[in-house]
């Protein structure tokens, strides 16, 4: 039996009892990715018995296809057997390995044997077949493994050409057959897909809503604004804390969730990383992550691909020549050692406050006709700023697919269009008490079942404006609509208006339902703490406050 295992609330057990993994993500100082075939020893020994001064008890590390498998259907036995001796060595210090299967793109790189050309992984048949019977192989090196963590199926693979281009069927179907095959040559083990945060705000082929079968998901992810989709304004801010810890919970709606590849990028302001650090984790912990492995061990020094081109891909280890922590990444030492020693256990789950952000079931646009409007970017940005509004307010948010009647709390789908049978979903659970915010529905969807829910029936229809307005004792403006077009509505039986444009047409309905309500803003109403976007912000905070008060 393996010895890890996941527990009902989404975390690590190891043979029964609550485990973190902590740590952080490995390459060679000297070598870099190119660690097999240079297999710099002394080094490694003694990087690992630098981790275990740490008191880290896991390590993630690349295998390197083009190093295993040089000629297709031919691997390489003396590399083999370094991986086996590097899990070995891993043991000895009471560090458990977390292999990542294939690094198609690591640090800005992409790497494959030569062999493979241009060949899709996803939809060439032989390389979809030397690609599944290489993660065999590896299973086969691995099984012998006593403190085997989980199998990585690849260092986000969701960047790759490979993954873009291909039908994201065709990804599906490989992650799956991948799947079934590494659970076949090692039972139990636990298996993530390893990707990166992009896959929530892109639609690059791996999909959430996809029913592969994952274990657990990877949440990684880093403080530049321009590998993130919303405003990030410097390391000490808090909305730039927040983000990774919301990633973390939007991966939470479809599974547990390791913080498995983090870091500051910037490793030389001490002040910076600190505030970054003490910010982002504790959050990220209240967000139900699992483990934190940081990025990466140790300075590279290693030229070549793919740092002669990305030179910052050098700087960001956590330890200096000395083996000692560089100055401002002290708060993730500390930290590990609070999980670690069990001053820090599991976040409460639900804690007073909580607030459920509701995701629409259909996500992704790309070949996709039951998406009834949504576009990831958009729609990440809507929702990653109703997060920050209400830790703004002292709420904890978390993200859910469905709303669950055993833990009732206020919920808000910010500007998400949903199919009419989501929709008409919704009703018997305000009915029964819930109380739900929704802002920005498309008039595309306004239906019988939207009728119903909203309390009001489209009678006419305008331009797409902005759209001004007096709400207590202040004016206000909106950007526009969905669709670009508003939609003129009329209440029918006890919905109330609480908001008209200067027309007299409605922007806000409150329609009470059986024991419950639903609020329904007409608008588009922007969340980002941009500057340029202040009077929304404002606007949306107010109107959170006043739907949980």
């Amino acid at each position: 039996m393996n010895e890890f295992q996941m527990d009902a609330q989404g975390y690590f057990l190891r043979n029964g009892q609550r485990f973190w993994p902590v740590g952080c993500n490995y390459t060679s100082a000297s070598c870099g990715a190119r660690i097999w075939q240079t297999w710099p020893e002394a080094e490694i020994r003694a990087d690992l018995a630098g981790m275990k001064r740490f008191g880290f008890n896991t390590l993630r590390f690349f295998i390197l296809w083009e190093d295993f498998e040089p000629e297709p259907g031919r691997y390489d036995p003396r590399v083999e057997r370094r991986l086996q001796q590097f899990c070995q060595w891993c043991g000895e210090c009471g560090i458990c390995p977390h292999p990542s299967l294939f690094v198609g793109w690591m640090s800005g790189g992409i790497f494959w044997p030569p062999w493979k050309g241009r060949r899709n992984l996803f939809e060439n048949a032989e390389v979809i077949e030397r690609s599944l019977a290489f993660a065999q192989r590896c299973c086969v090196l691995l099984k012998g493994c006593d403190n085997l963590l989980a199998i990585d199926v690849g260092n986000e693979m969701s960047c790759l050409p490979d993954a873009h281009e291909a039908h994201p069927d065709a990804v599906r179907d490989w992650c799956i057959e991948l799947l079934r095959r590494v659970k076949t040559e090692i039972p139990g083990v636990l298996v993530v897909p390893g990707n990166e945060q992009m896959m929530i705000f892109k639609d690059q082929g791996f999909r959430l809503t996809d029913p592969v079968g994952w274990d657990f998901y990877s949440a990684h992810g880093y403080p530049v604004p321009s590998w993130n989709e919303c405003w990030m304004p410097g390391l000490r801010s808090p909305e730039t804390q927040r983000r990774l810890p919301f990633y973390v919970k939007f991966l939470r709606a479809f599974g547990p969730v390791m913080l498995q590849e983090f870091g500051t990028i910037a490793t030389f302001g001490a002040e910076e990383q600190r505030a970054y650090l003490k910010g982002m984790l504790e959050r990220a912990w209240r967000a139900g992550a699992n483990g934190f492995l940081l990025w990466c061990w140790k300075d590279i020094h290693a030229s070549g691909h793919p740092y002669d081109k990305g030179g910052i891909e050098r700087t960001l280890g956590l330890v200096d020549e000395t083996g000692g922590v560089k100055p401002g990444l002290e708060p993730f030492i500390e930290f590990a050692r609070e999980l670690t020693s069990g001053v820090r256990a599991a976040p409460v789950v639900n804690p007073a406050g909580t607030v459920h952000l509701l995701l629409p079931q259909e996500w992704y646009v790309r070949d996709n006709q039951r998406n009834p409007g949504n576009e990831p970017a958009g729609q990440c940005e809507q929702y990653a700023g109703a997060d920050s509004i209400l830790d703004e307010l002292g709420c904890q948010a978390v993200i859910v697919r469905k709303l669950d009647r055993n833990h009732r709390a206020p919920a808000i789908i910010p500007g998400a269009a949903l199919r009419d049978d989501e929709i008409a979903a919704l009703i018997p659970e305000v009915k029964n008490g819930q109380k739900l915010l929704w802002w920005a529905p498309n008039f595309y969807c306004w239906g019988p079942a939207c009728r119903e829910l909203a309390g009001a029936e489209i009678v006419d229809f305008f331009p797409d404006h902005v759209a001004r307005f007096c709400w207590r004792d202040r004016e206000w403006s909106l950007p526009g609509f969905p669709g670009r077009t508003m939609p003129v509505v009329r209440p029918v039986g006890s919905a109330a208006v609480e908001i008209q444009d200067r027309d007299g047409r409605p922007l806000l309905l409150r329609h009470k339902l059986g024991k419950g309500e639903i609020w329904t803003l007409l608008p588009l109403c922007a969340t980002s703490a941009h500057p340029g976007h202040a009077g929304e912000r404002a606007f949306a905070t107010e109107l959170v406050r006043l739907h949980l008060s």
